[in-house]
């Protein structure tokens, strides 16, 4: 009964540590039109996908780009783990495979993303940045769609569009 009984719990610790530590890892927005960008590091020799978090004013008109993606389903056998400001934080696979796809060679690309750009577990705020999405997506510099990872049907499917 040992062995099988602590499978799941293991599994599920990173998950169970982030939600203890979620808001904390989560400074307070302070002004009404306050959002938070990612900022994806460059690739490295790695498979470590490295990010910071910073706040920005959308009435300062910052430079981003937002991400349009299903979040996929929430199994813990297939959640990755990414560093923010050297923090793990999990992400869903779907996003994961996005953000492995999105990093540049040389540059660190700003984006904002509903799942970490928001802090999920703060109800009032997800609320107001729910309310905020037709500006962020307006403002942003270019939506990027992901659809996710090419399969036997992907070329079939870009023939339609």
């Amino acid at each position: 009964m040992g062995e099988a009984s602590q499978q799941p719990r293991e599994q599920l610790q990173p998950l169970i540590e982030q939600e203890h530590s979620t808001n904390a890892f989560y400074s307070n927005l302070k002004d009404t039109d306050e959002i938070r960008l990612l900022y994806l590091e460059p690739k490295t020799s790695g498979e470590i996908i490295n990010c910071a978090l910073k706040h920005a004013r959308l009435s300062n008109l910052p430079k981003y780009e937002a991400l349009s993606y299903m979040w996929g389903p929430k199994d813990v056998r297939t959640e990755h783990s990414i560093s923010i400001d050297n923090s793990n934080f999990c992400v869903r696979e779907n996003l994961w495979l996005a953000l492995q796809h999105l990093r540049l060679e040389t540059e660190t690309r700003v984006l904002w993303i509903d799942a970490i750009c928001v802090n999920q577990h703060e109800t009032q705020e997800r609320n107001h940045q729910v309310s905020q999405m037709g500006i962020i997506f307006k403002q942003a510099v270019m939506v990027i769609v992901w659809l996710g990872d090419a399969d036997d049907t992907s070329a079939l499917a870009f023939r339609f569009i």
